[in-house]
């Protein structure tokens, strides 16, 4: 996709780089605008081989980047939607989005019985296929 003219000799060359492409207009810009979102995808992936020596794949990286690109664009491309409405849910179409490949997403919810001082929460993890890949249900 981007090919580098010269080898990167640190970390601030290689930032320096990504970040000059922000500017070039011979890229698309859905993909300048994935630019951030890759790099920090790049990090994630640097630390998670450091950490727990997993190494990610390329593609699902540059996907996810192209994804969660496009879902900030969307969800700020709206001049009439302000943020305490973006916060209750206004504005945003009401169908559940599936996570990017690789990814799960996590729904969350809890509740409190305040005449019997109980509470409880629970968590479901799927994947882009909408298969439930995690559970948890907690009362106390």
């Amino acid at each position: 996709m981007f090919h580098q003219q010269q080898a990167v000799k640190s970390v601030a060359e290689y930032m320096e780089y990504f970040l000059g492409l922000l500017e070039r207009g011979s890229i698309p810009v859905a993909y300048r605008q994935a630019i951030p979102w890759l790099l920090w995808g790049i990090w994630k992936q640097h630390n998670a081989k450091m950490y727990t020596g997993t190494i990610g794949d390329a593609d699902i990286l540059i996907a996810q980047a192209l994804e969660e690109a496009g879902e900030w664009k969307r969800l700020n491309s709206s001049e009439t939607v302000t943020a305490s409405q973006r916060l209750n849910g206004i504005g945003l179409d009401k169908k559940r989005r599936r996570p990017p490949t690789g990814l799960l997403k996590c729904n969350v919810n809890s509740s409190w019985i305040n005449s019997s001082r109980m509470c409880g929460g629970s968590w479901i993890g799927r994947d882009h296929r909408g298969e439930v890949k995690c559970v948890e249900v907690r009362r106390a």
